[in-house]
């Protein structure tokens, strides 16, 4: 690892919902194919899936809430939102890899210019918020934390009047075109409700076949 963005390496694999995969400070004489010029650096993370056997990496609720965050310090923070730091969407061909779970993001700054900015530099202000927003509510460290949706009981749904789930099967409303109670009707072949699955409401409609 680069000694330039060690620093920011720690401090985004500090995140619980998020995971640093690659990294570069900047070379004089690029090493591989990947390395940045001398002027450039970045930290290339992927966000934790909620099902990591799942064929497609759909991000879990803390790796949401902790990019979120992540992505207000650095593109929105005031020390940083006029310096020449982004966070980029990156991924390798995902038809020659593993579809669904490709997707990255990349951390990328630049040292030259006006708004010049340096790794260490986005580190310290990430532990600044996080340790700014523990002060404030100290309940909570740095991003918010995900926690299990709360869940109601519903009440349970009462059958209707003369249905054949309610209490009083015997009702006149379920009273069969054969005249007998669903509690005593049985499959019966001279039946013209049709069987023991009949309710009232072969009673409004012709039994065109008669067993």
């Amino acid at each position: 690892m680069d000694a330039p963005v060690r620093r920011l390496v720690k401090v985004l694999n500090e995140l619980p919902g998020v995971r640093t995969l690659s990294s570069c400070g900047g070379h004089e004489t690029p090493l591989t194919a990947d390395s940045l010029p001398p002027d450039q650096w970045h930290v290339t993370i992927v966000l934790e899936p909620a099902e990591p056997d799942a064929d497609i990496h759909v991000p879990s609720t803390q790796a949401w809430l902790d990019f979120e965050f992540l992505a207000y310090v650095v593109m929105r923070s005031p020390p940083l939102r006029s310096r020449n730091v982004e966070i980029i969407a990156d991924a390798k061909p995902p038809h020659l890899n593993f579809p669904g779970r490709m997707l990255a993001f990349n951390v990328r700054g630049w040292r030259e210019g006006e708004g010049g900015v340096e790794p260490d530099e986005v580190a310290a202000e990430i532990e600044r918020v996080c340790a700014s927003s523990t002060s404030r509510r100290p309940d909570r460290a740095g991003p918010r934390r995900a926690t299990a949706p709360v869940r109601h009981a519903r009440p349970r749904r009462q059958p209707r009047q003369g249905s054949s789930s309610g209490l009083n099967r015997d009702s006149p409303a379920n009273r069969l075109r054969c005249g007998r109670w669903p509690s005593q009707h049985r499959l019966s072949r001279d039946c013209p409700a049709g069987g023991n699955r009949a309710t009232a409401r072969h009673r409004a409609r012709r039994v065109s076949r008669v067993w």
